[in-house]
């Protein structure tokens, strides 16, 4: 003979499948820019045309932006979704080497600048980073490529045998502002003995982001380079970045486990007292 469910405990059921099969879902977030609004196909926001020191939000993620009115520059963040991967020099500086997006069109661009803000991203409360795409924008390829006379040079040099490399750190903070984790992601490496072992990326790279822990606020991101002059990194310091994968607030997970706890007990409570 087939048993019947109390009603309390079907109900109590029913909660704990809701909450299972709703709760990855509703705190899986994906940063793919697509929510922020555009000129248009072949274009970018970079901050401009007014000074921006709030940056962009993309997915609820802030972005960081610092325009500069007086020369035209800026440093942190532009979103962009430019396909240009043949003209060479700062005039294409917005668009990834790739052609364009991950599956769609835009796509962030981060340029880390001595002289700027710090390129930094902020979530809107502690995360778990889980994955990130990145590529070389047009102008940092093209230059590692062929070098800018007078600026900087051909990566592997005349002979092909220089060490060159251009890599971004991502270094995870707390909301203490203590260091979580960090992640090196090489752009070009031409470190190798063997010549054929150089390259220089061109699409999409998935890049690993769990070891910056769980309990991420913020990630920055920094250059560094072979080529370096006495003003700095002579490379281009670009990179494109799209679809941000992070897990925001684990511990509400717990939250909900108590309150799933919480459920069975007073309903096993009542069956006592029964």
């Amino acid at each position: 003979m087939q048993r019947s469910i109390p009603p309390g405990r079907a109900l109590a059921a029913q909660l704990l499948l809701a909450i299972t099969v709703a709760a990855p879902a509703a705190h899986a977030l994906v940063v793919d820019f697509d929510d922020v609004p555009l000129g248009g196909p072949e274009s970018f926001a970079n901050g401009g045309p007014v000074t921006n020191n709030t940056g962009f939000s993309s997915a609820s993620v802030l972005f960081s932006n610092d325009f500069d009115d007086t020369y035209g520059s800026w440093s942190g963040f532009a979103v962009s979704n430019t396909t240009d991967t043949t003209t060479p020099g700062f005039g294409n500086q917005y668009s990834a080497f790739t052609g364009g997006g991950l599956g769609d069109a835009n796509y962030g661009v981060a340029y880390g600048s001595s002289y700027g803000a710090p390129t930094v991203l902020t979530f809107a409360s502690e995360s778990a980073p889980q994955s990130v795409r990145l590529t070389n924008t047009t102008y940092a390829a093209r230059d590692m490529l062929n070098g800018t006379p007078s600026v900087s040079k051909k990566f592997g040099g005349v002979s092909g045998d220089d060490p060159d490399y251009l890599s971004v750190t991502l270094t995870g903070r707390n909301s203490a502002n203590a260091i979580t984790g960090s992640v090196e992601f090489f752009l070009a490496d031409y470190r190798a003995v063997d010549n054929a072992f150089d390259y220089l990326i061109n699409t999409w790279t998935l890049v690993d982001l769990t070891p910056l822990g769980g309990n991420v606020k913020t990630v920055t991101l920094t250059f560094e380079s072979s080529d370096v002059g006495i003003y700095g990194i002579n490379t281009p310091t670009y990179v494109a970045l799209d679809a941000l994968t992070a897990i925001p607030e684990p511990s509400s997970y717990g939250v909900l486990a108590g309150v799933t706890g919480l459920l069975f007990t007073t309903l096993r409570r009542r069956r006592v007292a029964q």
